[in-house]
């Protein structure tokens, strides 16, 4: 990547701020302030202040991986190469919490969620685990090792996507494997375990506002939604056969917006 990442206002296509962080990995908009985040290939973490252009900057001790905002937007959670997962105030820029990576093993962070409490962080990692944790308290809820995930072949395993549903207290995990799995967090057990011939390694899944209902992003370029209640699939959307890499649904549910590897977009009414 250049290293070059630029905003502009989509009302009237002018271009409103740039900025320069080496080889970007990712950005992500604060949820609730004109705050633009940037994680770095050499671990650098940047906020900018937009369009002011004030900057801070974390540097880690490795790539950070991926990153969520909580629900109040005054903490990051961020993942790390390593396994390592951290918990970042905003406003004081610390560290206020470092979970360890798991029995010591380095296993890259690809994914985080966190609950609509802010309370509970889901982890998914490049070797078919995940993780559970409690923000407030620092500790590790629990691990688990889904034979769904962990039993398939290595380059199969890795878990591309968490999602905590905001209905109820589930979180639904998905695979380079083409499996999705949603798991009841009080009872700590799977309610359903879903695939279908024809959907191939998920990328990407989110849910839709004030349903059941899950839509799940797939590298043969097809969209996929389920009822997360029955397990069962309600439609199939397509996107050209190009890989899914990205999904969100918009807040009111009406619309998904798929961004694809062939620098498409898709957008489909629901």
């Amino acid at each position: 990547m250049a290293g070059v990442i630029k905003v502009w206002n989509i009302s009237n296509g002018e271009e409103v701020w740039s900025g320069e962080a080496a080889e970007p990995k990712w950005v992500k908009w604060h949820p609730k302030a004109h705050v633009l985040i940037a994680a770095t290939e050499d671990g650098s973490l940047y906020m900018w202040q937009i369009p002011q252009g004030q900057c801070k900057v974390y540097q880690a001790s490795g790539a950070i991986t991926a990153a969520e905002f909580f629900p109040d937007g005054k903490r990051l959670a961020f993942g790390h190469g390593s396994g390592t997962v951290s918990i970042l105030d905003l406003k004081e820029w610390k560290i206020l919490f470092n979970f360890a990576r798991k029995h010591g093993q380095e296993d890259e962070v690809l994914c985080i969620d966190i609950d609509a409490q802010g309370t509970l962080m889901a982890t998914g990692n490049l070797s078919g685990s995940v993780r559970v944790l409690h923000s407030l308290t620092g500790k590790v809820i629990k691990d688990i090792d889904d034979p769904a995930f962990k039993n398939c072949p290595e380059d199969e395993r890795a878990i591309e996507s968490v999602a905590f549903s905001k209905n109820h207290p589930w979180l639904a995990v998905a695979g380079l494997n083409g499996v999705f799995s949603i798991y009841d967090i009080p009872t700590q057990t799977v309610r359903h375990t879903c695939s279908r011939a024809g959907l191939k390694g998920i990328t990407k899944m989110a849910w839709l506002a004030s349903t059941d209902l899950l839509m799940v992003g797939h590298l043969n370029g097809l969209l996929s939604l389920w009822d997360s209640k029955t397990g069962q699939l309600q439609r199939i959307f397509k996107c050209q056969r190009d890989e899914v890499l990205d999904l969100v649904v918009t807040l009111d549910g009406g619309r998904a917006l798929a961004a694809c590897d062939n620098a498409d977009v898709y957008v489909f009414d629901l």
